[in-house]
């Protein structure tokens, strides 16, 4: 009885050694697995770190272009505002010199009508001394006549 009490003693405690083994494997392959899974969450770390700074960069890249385009589209709308005063002053300007053109025209149209009088005066004049002259040709016919 003893020795059968002392064998299932012996036989529990190569059981009992047995599940220890495996315990301590079962615990050694966890913590193995535990710092690769360490590991591994290290560098997914330092991989999202890295992708975080990239993306920082480029953050800050698209910022300043955006920047930029913002800084250009307001000089334009500047250029825009400068080229409507200048088409404003044009049309001013051209109306001035439409306004110009049409006394240019009235004064050649009176320059036209005084060359047309003073030719008309001077073909008065010529008449009005042939005039005289028959005049005075009759007076003196009529002086002779008198006489």
């Amino acid at each position: 009885e003893t020795r059968a009490a002392l064998e299932t003693l012996r036989a529990s405690q190569v059981e009992a050694e047995t599940r220890e083994t495996e315990t301590r494997a079962a615990l050694e392959d966890s913590q193995r697995q535990l710092e690769e899974l360490r590991a591994s969450q290290e560098s997914t770390s330092s991989t999202l770190a890295s992708e975080l700074s990239a993306a920082k960069e480029e953050l800050a890249s698209e910022r300043a272009a955006l920047e930029q385009l913002r800084e250009e589209f307001e000089e334009v709308a500047s250029r825009a505002d400068e080229l409507e005063d200048m088409e404003t002053r044009a049309e001013g300007l051209m109306a001035a010199n439409e306004a110009k053109d049409q006394e240019i025209q009235a004064l050649r149209a009176t320059a036209e009508e005084k060359a047309a009088l003073e030719q008309r005066l001077s073909s008065m004049a010529e008449e009005l001394e042939s005039q005289s002259s028959v005049a005075q040709e009759v007076g003196e016919r009529m002086a002779l006549v008198v006489e």
